[in-house]
């Protein structure tokens, strides 16, 4: 679950709940695309699976609210967070 923190303009709280892992198919279709689970599946420790979805919801629920201010609509599987080589951590996405 994703709540906005009281008092801040941009602040998120995300908290996964008891059932989260026994939903974890549906998240991954939902908010990934399929070079995001790909990378999802390569790792191999539940706490590092869990950094990766969370930090990813999290960015691609603020990119949406960004782009949704600004008049433009974006899906969860049209935000795609990459990184280049040099470990940069960037959102691309092919509408705008």
């Amino acid at each position: 679950m994703i709540r906005k923190i009281k008092g801040a303009d941009f602040g998120y709280f995300l908290k996964f709940s008891p059932c989260f892992f026994s939903l974890l198919p549906a998240y991954l279709f939902i908010f990934f695309t399929e070079k995001e689970r790909r990378e999802f599946k390569n790792f191999r420790s539940k706490r590092r699976k869990i950094q990766f979805i969370g930090g990813r919801i999290v960015a691609k629920f603020a990119l949406r609210k960004y782009l949704k201010k600004r008049g433009m609509e974006a899906g969860y599987k049209e935000i795609e967070i990459r990184k280049r080589e040099s470990g940069e951590v960037y959102a691309f996405c092919e509408k705008g």
